[in-house]
């Protein structure tokens, strides 16, 4: 897997965490505004207008971001650590030295009793 690769599985796995954290922080906040009763809601733009409001919705965003990266950080490093784990238990297995191993399975031994040529029917051997 190149490097290119690996930054935008990143960045995606980046962006997938941030619309869900935005998503739903946008929701809550623009629909908890419209059950809020008109005069509460006239109070609330009076104290914090809605251009300050927008750029604490953004701030907010921005800090989802971060919070979003190291989600995704979090999930590829433990999915390198789950691969790391499975490797070192393959690993873990005694295999005999002198054999040539596929799949995992042992299929033939280099100077040792089995050959990889077969030796055919004993009338043909000379």
């Amino acid at each position: 897997m190149g490097v290119l690769q690996s930054a935008w599985e990143f960045l995606w796995a980046v962006l997938f965490n941030w619309k869900g954290l935005a998503a739903g922080l946008l929701f809550m906040a623009v629909s908890l505004l419209h059950l809020l009763p008109e005069e509460r809601r006239a109070r609330l733009d009076a104290r914090f207008p809605p251009e300050a409001r927008r750029k604490l919705l953004v701030a907010t965003c921005g800090f989802l971001f971060v919070i979003a990266s190291f989600q995704a950080y979090d999930e590829k490093s433990r999915d390198v650590s789950v691969l790391r784990d499975k490797i070192a238990g393959m690993e873990r297995q005694s295999r005999n030295p002198n054999a040539l191993y596929q799949g995992g399975r042992e299929v033939a031994l280099i100077a040792g009793e089995r050959s990889m040529v077969p030796k055919g029917p004993s009338f043909l051997r000379s």
